[in-house]
């Protein structure tokens, strides 16, 4: 009879629910990179090593025909593992133990494989390591809809990485990500589209090029803030919708781009503050310039019985949606309406007759391309002045000292790219 192992979660506490649904996926671009951690992945693997010759003859001559490939693996999972017990005790990562979630691919990692990660898996809760615990087929987490393994440090895996006394800072990421990702249309508004495969192009290759330029140098910078943060999660992509290079294309993966604004106020810059410069009714504005004869609004999002955020919301929304919606916005739910929906979306047309053709269009991703490609340039100019800038969609966190121009660059980088200008203001 099997001995039951104590690390395969049957149940899960009412804390741990949360937990389960908000994993992230194992970064197997993790890597350690100071003494300590290096010290650490050593003493892991001699462990790992001497179960293998005891208990393994067949894994071992397995890993010997393909050690490299297993090592990397094996090593890239424990990093994250420890990396994810010091972002916060309890958390899970998920992971595929399926085989075609390890496709050759230009965004999988060459020494990733099925064979690989199977066997690290097993190999990490088998009954005499028990390095991680584990629930199989747990339906979701963050941006994916299917069901996949979670993982998280056993106990004696959370002793042994406070035994080594590890930080966040002893970790990195390999240099070797696909910075311009290209997704497939969604199957529904819940589930995460999957990342399509493409032949580089000179235009691929030169916003390739523009990315890594622009991880290099946020790369260089001292940005720090007192608020908890990923303080690696610092190369940013350019990511495509519905398998069309026209259609989005902003920069994603910044860990300053999730925090709420209250927190992103207290960011420093190489010992400087900062302040988020923000492009007004950047949307609005571009669509306008598109329309001869049209007079934009003296506020684009000031709509009788709409609150600003309502009206901005709601607008958005008609733009990016290919049909009339019948149902509120995510960012809506909850709020005390004055009108139907339908009510709402006739009286935005109405307040925006001028470019009311735009709306339930899918107009909305044509214009994420067009600002995405305005901060980039943007960005690069401001690197050639020594001026650091983190992105934020359609703003930029500066160094309070650089506001003024960075505010002309900006406006200077629009009139270029649109024809019209644009009025950049403090964000609040």
């Amino acid at each position: 009879m099997n001995e039951i192992n104590p690390n395969i979660l049957t149940t899960v506490t009412r804390e741990d629910v949360k937990r389960l649904k908000e994993a992230r996926h194992v970064n197997f671009h993790r890597i350690p990179v100071s003494e300590t951690a290096h010290e650490f992945s050593i003493f892991m693997w001699e462990a790992i090593q001497s179960r293998l010759y005891e208990k393994n003859e067949k894994a071992l001559q397995w890993t010997l025909k393909r050690e490299e490939k297993f090592w990397k693996t094996i090593d890239s999972i424990i990093c994250d593992l420890a990396y994810q017990h010091l972002l916060g005790e309890g958390e899970f990562l998920y992971m595929s133990l399926r085989s075609s979630a390890y496709k050759a691919s230009r965004y999988q990692l060459q020494n990733v494989s099925y064979t690989a990660v199977k066997d690290a898996f097993d190999i990490l809760l088998s009954n005499d390591l028990q390095m991680i615990e584990a629930k199989f087929g747990y339906q979701g987490g963050k941006g994916y809809s299917g069901r996949s393994t979670r993982i998280r440090p056993s106990d004696r895996l959370s002793k042994i990485i406070d035994f080594f006394g590890l930080t966040l800072s002893d970790f990195g990421e390999a240099d070797n990500k696909e910075t311009i990702v290209l997704r497939d249309e969604k199957e529904n508004p819940t589930s995460l589209a999957k990342l399509t495969e493409y032949e580089d192009t000179p235009t691929t290759i030169r916003m390739r090029q523009e990315m890594t330029l622009i991880n290099d140098f946020i790369g260089s910078l001292d940005v720090t803030c007192p608020h908890q943060h990923d303080p690696n999660a610092t190369d940013l992509v350019r990511i495509f919708n519905n398998s069309d290079f026209n259609l989005g294309g902003r920069l994603y993966r910044g860990w300053w781009q999730t925090m709420p604004y209250r927190e992103r106020v207290n960011i420093e810059i190489n010992g400087m503050e900062t302040v988020e410069l923000d492009f007004c009714e950047l949307h609005p504005t571009m669509l306008y310039a598109e329309v001869k004869d049209a007079q934009l609004p003296k506020s684009a999002y000031e709509i009788d019985d709409m609150s600003r955020k309502e009206a901005k919301v709601l607008f958005n929304a008609m733009l990016n949606a290919k049909r009339e919606l019948s149902n509120w916005p995510k960012d809506l739910e909850g709020e005390s309406m004055k009108m139907s929906l339908e009510q709402a979306q006739t009286t935005i047309k109405s307040h925006h007759s001028g470019i009311g053709s735009f709306f339930h269009s899918g107009k909305g991703l044509e214009l994420q391309r067009n600002d995405s490609d305005l901060i980039v340039a943007t960005i690069l100019d401001l690197m050639r002045r020594g001026i650091p800038a983190l992105p934020i969609h359609d703003s930029l966190i500066v160094p309070e000292l650089y506001a003024d121009e960075v505010e002309e660059v900006m406006k200077k980088w629009f009139l270029r790219l649109s024809g019209a200008e644009v009025e950049v203001k403090l964000a609040a």
